[in-house]
């Protein structure tokens, strides 16, 4: 018999909740196993089919994403300033709170990540996958 696991074991193993875990159920990028209807549970190939979609999604942004620096002049060049220099003016209210510069402030934090790993403050910038993501948007690559 197939290796079974609970909600909450699940949760445990991808660093989430359960809640989180139901919804992955509810959207339908996690399969599960109803016994009854209050007995749920993950299969141990469902769990590892799941993990290597999603691995597989973060290897595939992480391959895709431009040069960091060019990234970096990029944003510069769009925004006038340094990314450090616009989160200053964000969080001052310099700057006014907009989606367009909601997706700014993200892609500022993402290239701050950036330097710090370059700098060797944060070993794993893998373990950032938004900061890649955020700039899918910017790029055009993904639709908000």
């Amino acid at each position: 018999m197939a290796e079974t696991l609970t909600i909450p074991e699940v949760a445990a193993e991808l660093q989430m909740t359960p809640a989180g875990v139901y919804k992955l159920v509810q959207r339908g990028k996690l399969e599960v196993e109803r016994l009854s209807a209050r007995k749920t549970r993950v299969t141990r190939a469902a769990l590892d089919e799941f993990i290597a979609r999603h691995n597989g999604a973060v290897d595939a942004l992480v391959q895709q994403t431009p040069d960091p620096r060019k990234l970096r002049d990029g944003f510069v060049e769009r925004w006038g300033v340094t990314p450090e220099t616009w989160i200053d003016q964000f969080r001052q209210g310099k700057i006014e709170d907009t989606a367009e510069h909601m997706d700014a402030l993200v892609q500022a934090a993402a290239l701050r990540i950036e330097d710090a790993e370059r700098d060797g403050r944060i070993a794993n910038p893998s373990d950032y996958p938004w900061a890649v993501a955020a700039f899918e948007v910017g790029s055009g690559r993904r639709s908000t």
